[in-house]
């Protein structure tokens, strides 16, 4: 086997977060076995990109994709070589594999040797498409312990809120969120939302029409990106992290809030459930008053609150992005069985 090259695109989201992680670690493994290519945005970035890794490839490198949901993998079905991809979720296929007839995502992930899946939810997505079930193997994603811990509050935050961190797509289910902070607000005066994380200007107006209907225009705060370093004070402060999802293709919040000493209120489907592990309060995200009862019991139970904390905190002990990359290495050395 020569090199195993990890293709990997430039992007400031949640996916763009586990590739630079994960690409580290494997690099600590083994440097030179490894090695990353960057393929940046735009048509002459790609081609950049693209002329680069074909300069370099040689018939005995194993190539590592990132993202199948990137116009940019389908790269892979031109090349003979050894191929492996990661794959976070699959909500709905991705617009250029609407309009080309006769295509999808799933016949490009055929064109893999292996896949690996960030959870066993994205494993069952990708089954119920019909991927043969020999190539998939589950590595979880991770965090860093030594970011991730309990942290001395933020100055400047209010001694009583309810966190929410990521974006506010629809799967992210804003209105439950919103919905929560609204039944609450006359029980508990003081609770606010601190939103953490960027939004498309479409997502942010609906949010806002919400808040506007909710009356709930003084309690809503909209903190915008957080580097890393500051993101366990918010966690650390926080009266619970708030993530009723309709979908998440991981959940990286509910790990970075445990490890914090945050409790977390999630949805009782997929990915979030199977990061919890039975240890913290999930609810039905299409149901209002579940969350609603789910987060007060956790605001006026301090020994339900401890416990689950407690809990969480011997959870995130299985989740490391150095885990992450041994499993990674391990399948990528020892092909599918």
């Amino acid at each position: 086997m020569g090199k195993i090259r990890i293709i990997i695109e430039e992007r400031g989201d949640a996916i763009g977060l586990c590739n630079r992680n994960l690409c580290m670690e494997l690099l600590k493994l083994d440097r030179d076995l490894f090695e990353v290519t960057k393929i940046g945005g735009g048509v002459g970035r790609y081609v950049k990109g693209l002329l680069k890794l074909l300069c370099k490839i040689s018939p005995n490198d194993v190539l590592l994709f990132t993202d199948p949901k990137s116009i940019k993998a389908n790269l892979a079905l031109f090349l003979k070589n050894k191929k492996y991809v990661v794959v976070h979720h699959l909500d709905k296929e991705p617009l250029y594999y609407q309009i080309i007839p006769f295509w999808g995502i799933k016949n490009l992930i055929d064109c893999f040797d292996g896949v690996i899946c960030d959870s066993r939810f994205t494993r069952g997505q990708l089954v119920f498409r019909g991927v043969s079930k020999v190539k998939l193997r589950v590595v979880h994603e991770g965090i860093d312990p030594k970011l991730f811990r309990p942290r001395g509050r933020k100055r400047g935050l209010p001694k009583d809120y309810l966190l929410s961190v990521g974006t506010e797509l629809p799967r992210k289910n804003m209105r439950g969120v919103l919905e929560a902070l609204s039944g609450l607000k006359n029980e508990f005066p003081d609770l606010k939302l601190i939103k953490l994380g960027r939004a498309r200007e479409g997502d942010r107006e609906k949010t806002l029409r919400i808040i506007d209907e909710l009356d709930l225009k003084d309690r809503v705060i909209f903190s915008g990106y957080v580097e890393d370093e500051e993101l366990p004070r918010y966690y650390s402060g926080a009266k619970m992290l708030l993530l009723p999802s309709f979908l998440e293709g991981f959940g990286l919040p509910i790990l970075e809030a445990m490890a914090c000493k945050c409790p977390v209120v999630t949805s009782d489907r997929g990915s979030m459930k199977e990061l919890c592990g039975g240890t913290q309060m999930l609810v039905d995200p299409n149901n209002s008053d579940d969350i609603v009862d789910k987060c007060r019991d956790l605001l006026v139970n301090n020994k339900k609150r401890d416990k689950q904390i407690n809990r969480g905190l011997e959870r995130v002990k299985d989740f490391s992005w150095a885990k992450t990359a041994r499993g990674v290495y391990t399948f990528l050395n020892s092909g599918v069985n």
